[in-house]
């Protein structure tokens, strides 16, 4: 069997989640070789909505830079940026790093606090595809709107564009709540991320689901601050397991966190390399298996 090379054409990769994938790391704890502007990264990263708000098309395609993490805004044309980042720079990097001619575009959607179930959602917002509340805008509308916006406008920008893969990082919203809600969550994600993958027209393209892991901090000392995040660990563990173009992507051991919920930067970065690495390690896999 022949191997083959990444594609000359821009692949584009999914980030998205609640707030651990949108970013609480400080630009200011950035080492050099990410702290500065990639020639041969884009990023879409769009204003996050609340449900029930209405679509905007403000969101455009831009060399990835620091300031991408929580904060960030844009009037449509111009980026105001923050000074937190995500697991994106790192993310970026790695690929790069493994195929310095590769060009790579990220479609970053990651909003704080947000549920895959519509009974966890508050007033965070909700992922689930079939949501049938208020006006049935969701996160999953804005999600979708902003993700064909992004490919179409993508194409017109550089050409052809690849769907490289997603990487997700999610549920401690899922995990705060109720049993019956933290038992449906794997249901739920098998559900949202497959949906994702018929967006892209593609049921085996490779996915990366981050471990929501637990700083302890929550409910006073060494309490568990996600009190049905076992539950959840072990939804996310089964759906890797029953899917071959899936990978677990785990935080480091003893990593360390900024509160309760959020990590610390070098976590952060940690994450992006790890995200990176699975998604090539499964689409690796992928061409090896294909036939020749």
């Amino acid at each position: 069997m022949s191997q083959k090379s990444y594609s000359t054409d821009a692949s584009m990769f999914i980030l998205a989640g609640q707030s651990n994938m949108d970013g609480e790391g400080y630009v200011d704890d950035l080492p050099p070789h990410l702290k500065r502007v990639f020639e041969n990264a884009w990023i879409y990263n769009p204003n996050r909505r609340d449900d029930q708000q209405p679509i905007e098309n403000k969101g455009f395609w831009e060399k990835l830079k620091p300031g991408h993490g929580s904060g960030y805004r844009t009037d449509g044309s111009r980026s105001y940026y923050s000074n937190r980042f995500g697991p994106e720079l790192s993310f970026a990097s790695r690929v790069l790093e493994k195929s310095p001619e590769h060009k790579i575009l990220i479609y970053k959607y990651a909003k704080g606090g947000s549920s895959i179930h519509s009974d966890a959602a508050t007033d965070w917002g909700c992922w689930h595809p079939e949501y049938t509340r208020g006006n049935q805008i969701n996160q999953w509308t804005h999600f979708q709107h902003h993700l064909q916006r992004a490919r179409e406008t993508a194409e017109r920008k550089f050409g052809r564009i690849v769907p490289a893969g997603i990487a997700w990082h999610q549920g401690e919203s899922d995990a705060s709540h109720t049993r019956s809600i933290a038992d449906s969550y794997g249901e739920n994600l098998s559900v949202l991320l497959n949906k994702m993958r018929e967006q892209l027209n593609n049921r085996s393209l490779p996915i990366a689901v981050g471990q929501i892991s637990d700083s302890m901090m929550g409910r006073g000392k060494r309490k568990q601050t996600y009190p049905f995040g076992d539950i959840l660990k072990s939804a996310q563990r089964l759906f890797v397991e029953q899917d071959k173009h899936a990978a677990l992507v785990t935080a480091p051991e003893n990593h360390g966190f900024i509160d309760a919920w959020h990590y610390d930067s070098q976590t952060y970065i940690e994450l992006g390399y790890r995200f990176a690495e699975a998604l090539m390690d499964l689409r690796q896999a992928d061409w090896q298996t294909a036939p020749s």
